[in-house]
């Protein structure tokens, strides 16, 4: 039986972990001490696909406090976002994991993303960058909340809302994708993860990966200054959309994508990228896709995602790059958030 550390209980962390025990695997979490109260006892989790709980219990949990050579991991998957990752905290959280990958041998597995992240990631747990995958989740999942604005057919609500996690697999079965890595422990986590037979793990190149994850944001920033109305409304919104577009074909041409990504710029029309927008949306399932990316991307992880763009205006700028549209982009939803404050 392989050992899983996934550092971090959210939607992500939980829907992982509880898939992976399905398959087989032991799952220890690593949380800040305030969260050891709320995970000592089975966590419910709600499927859009079935419509009913689902317990995950018989899970390990530690904190910074427990010393790395009291833990046991084949494999570590990091779910805390990439702001967090570069806080104090964040770094504190990296050197211990470091510590427990080297002395397990373990394979780290990132999900938080943005341009120069995985050098960060290096440089503070002592991996090498060749060493650490990345992979995140490709079905739709949330933390249970009043406010979450989200919720199944009305004869399912009172499941739903006993619930800590709500998850939907979408229409292709996919529930995570990892960056094609040769690597023991990456194919580990697929075999367990698929062994489930609750959801599909896939494998794409690289620099497929890290640009598909990268491009994803100026269409949530789009989205929020549109109001959240939707993707059919924001695509109509002629203006936005094709400053949208151009922000993600500048992101496409910053060096760290190389020729693919140049060809990518030339060949990706704004038509094209609503198609693949709308398809997304489509392939969601059950859960509506406007109302989880307002709830996760505009408020969660919305740090995250402006700092990416952030990052990605530097390295381009840094490449003599002028990246008009995405600089423009953040100035619109700068402007829109002052006249709403």
């Amino acid at each position: 039986m392989n050992s899983y550390l996934i550092v971090g209980a959210g939607a992500l962390g939980l829907t992982t972990g509880w898939i992976l025990q399905q398959g087989g695997a032991d799952i220890q979490f690593l949380v800040r001490s305030h969260r050891l109260g709320d995970l000592n006892r089975p966590q419910q989790l709600f499927s859009y696909n079935d419509n009913q709980l689902h317990p995950f219990s018989d899970f390990r949990l530690c904190t910074l406090n427990d010393p790395p050579d009291q833990i046991n991991a084949d494999c570590i998957l990091l779910t805390i976002d990439g702001a967090l990752c570069r806080t104090e905290s964040g770094i504190d959280t990296l050197k211990h994991l470091g510590a427990v990958a080297r002395r397990n041998k373990a394979t780290l597995i990132v999900s938080a993303v943005g341009v120069g992240l995985l050098a960060h990631i290096a440089e503070h747990t002592g991996l090498n960058q060749r060493d650490i995958v990345q992979g995140t989740m490709k079905m739709l999942a949330y933390q249970v909340k009043p406010d979450c604005g989200m919720a199944p057919d009305q004869r399912y609500r009172e499941r739903h809302d006993a619930a800590d996690i709500a998850f939907c697999i979408g229409d292709d079965g996919g529930g995570f994708f990892l960056a094609k890595k040769p690597k023991a422990g990456v194919r580990a986590f697929v075999d367990a993860y698929e062994r489930s037979g609750i959801a599909k793990c896939t494998a794409i190149p690289n620099a497929m990966y890290e640009m598909a994850t990268n491009l994803f944001f100026p269409v949530t920033v789009a989205c929020e200054i549109d109001g959240w109305r939707g993707l059919d409304a924001v695509i109509a919104n002629q203006p936005l959309w094709a400053l949208c577009c151009e922000a993600q074909r500048e992101i496409m041409t910053i060096p760290d994508f190389g020729l693919i990504g140049k060809l990518a710029a030339w060949m990706t029309k704004d038509a094209a990228i609503a198609k693949q927008m709308l398809t997304l949306d489509q392939q969601s399932g059950a859960i509506d896709f406007n109302a989880f990316n307002r709830f996760h991307h505009g408020g969660k992880v919305v740090e995250q995602d402006i700092q990416v763009i952030e990052n990605c205006i530097q390295r381009g700028q840094q490449a003599g790059k002028a990246m008009r549209a995405c600089r423009a982009l953040l100035e619109q939803r700068a402007a829109m958030l002052s006249a709403d404050a």
